[in-house]
């Protein structure tokens, strides 16, 4: 008992804690309109009161607690948080009512703008947490045992459970014809999984699911106008953001067993392919979406992919290391494994971005146009990982594109917030790489600092008189 109840505490977040409380108590003084004279002092002891309770409560529901693993970490100081708030209000609120020096609207304002402001922060830092600890995907899949195929057949199945699925015999079918809609199975990713294993190299599967565009189209046609919108609200956070929160996914999938998720075309494609296949072809028909994979490398050996209001994207760094880059997520789950598949079908067009790029979501479109979406690569520059100016931090398919000579040239220099891009605005690749290779030919020619200077403020005036925006 003494193990679970005594614990060395983070001295740090009680740190937090204390400077958040302080902050708070005089935001909540300086909004509400007081008669006290001298407000501040008067309500001081209530502070102090409510702070050594928060404290308290938080070191004996184990807010302080050093956790090794996000998840464990989120949901234990999740509701420790919670008890702790309610803890605090059933023990000070009453001492309060019953003290006549004190008003109690702005004391319960001042409790429910503290409990507000905590959590907020603890979301940020376990949103930061989540994408810091994304999972690893091996760069080489390991090699599997090839065999001849003993039939040349079609294998059609209507499966409910993974285990089916793993129990057939591997290498008999060179296609397999699954015929339960995707979006209504749980565990999606262990049944493509499984197919993989089961299929050879070059083996196809054909599946279907019922993509978030259709199923919108169609339960907004089910009922009265109005009425419709507001049912969808809830019909949307019910099976489409419930299954990705952490704190609601369990409790979704043992209510709905996975069936009638709403999952974006863009997401189920990207999953085949972090499962191992290539898209061959893909149609609609009848409301149902149907796409012919081909099997081309082992599924990852994890089956699970973390998608927090922020991403870490891996993109090439000075002398061509890896960087793990943050932004605000602006895509669709799973898009980073569609990069390829949306270059072959779409390819670029003006400025150097994917032509209908179906990956961006509505948010994420208006994120980039005004660059919210860049705005926690300040970390990465707090860091010392990124300059304020410099040329982009690419990915491994956008940077294979780029010369060879200009490759070589990139790996001298730290990559940047604020791009050359926005002082040439260049339409074309081809542009695009004279517009880096003239700010890095400065760079060598001239310093970085004052090539970094100069091009900072004609980014700028791009920017305010030209009205550039990112897309």
């Amino acid at each position: 008992m003494k193990r679970n109840l005594f614990y060395r505490p983070s001295l740090r977040w009680m740190v937090i804690d204390v400077v958040i409380l302080t902050l708070c108590y005089l935001f909540v003084l300086w909004v509400l309109p007081m008669q006290a004279q001298e407000p501040v002092e008067k309500c001081l002891p209530a502070l102090l009161t409510f702070g050594a309770t928060w404290l308290l409560v938080s070191y004996l529901f184990g807010r302080y607690r050093r956790h090794a693993g996000f998840s464990n970490g989120y949901a234990h100081t999740a509701f420790a948080e919670l008890y702790t708030i309610l803890i605090g209000f059933v023990v000070d609120l009453p001492l309060f009512i019953c003290h006549n020096n004190y008003s109690l609207p702005v004391l319960a304002a001042m409790l429910v703008f503290m409990g507000v402001v905590f959590f907020l922060v603890t979301a940020v830092r376990f949103a930061y947490l989540y994408a810091s600890d994304p999972e690893i995907i091996p760069d080489t899949e390991p090699q599997r045992s090839q065999q001849p195929i003993t039939h040349h057949e079609i294998l059609y199945r209507e499966t409910q459970h993974v285990s089916a699925v793993q129990a057939l015999p591997a290498y008999r079918y060179d296609c397999v014809v699954e015929q339960t809609p995707l979006d209504n199975l749980r565990g999606i990713n262990r049944l493509l999984a499984a197919y993989n294993a089961l299929l050879p190299d070059g083996g196809e599967l054909i599946c279907r699911f019922k993509d978030k565009s259709t199923k919108k189209r169609e339960f907004l046609a089910r009922y009265p106008k109005g009425l419709n919108w507001l049912l969808y609200l809830f019909h949307y956070i019910w099976h489409r953001l419930c299954p990705k929160l952490f704190l609601t996914k369990r409790l979704y999938y043992d209510l709905t067993k996975g069936r009638h998720r709403v999952l974006s075309k863009t997401e189920m494609l990207g999953r085949l392919c972090y499962n191992g296949y290539e898209i061959v072809e893909e149609c609609k028909y009848h409301g149902m979406r149907y796409v012919r994979a081909r099997r081309i490398k082992n599924a990852p050996l994890r089956h699970k992919l973390r998608y927090g209001p922020i991403i870490s994207l891996k993109r090439h760094g000075k002398g061509n290391q890896p960087v793990k880059v943050y932004k605000f997520r602006t895509m669709y789950p799973y898009s980073e494994f569609l990069q390829d598949y949306i270059y072959q079908k779409y390819r670029l067009q003006e400025g150097g971005k994917f032509n209908h790029d179906i990956r961006v979501n509505g948010e994420g479109q208006f994120m980039r146009r005004y660059w919210i979406d860049e705005l926690p690569m300040l970390v990465n520059w707090l860091r010392g990982d990124l300059k304020l100016v410099g040329v982009r931090p690419l990915s491994n398919q956008y940077f294979s594109l780029y010369d060879s000579d200009l490759q070589q040239l990139r790996s001298q220099f730290k990559p940047g917030m604020l791009p050359p891009f926005y002082v040439d605005m260049p339409k074309t690749l081809e542009e695009i790489q004279e517009s880096e290779r003239k700010y890095l030919n400065l760079c060598i020619k001239n310093g970085q600092w004052r090539t970094d200077f100069v091009y900072f403020w004609k980014i700028v005036g791009t920017i305010l008189f030209k009205r550039a925006r990112s897309k």
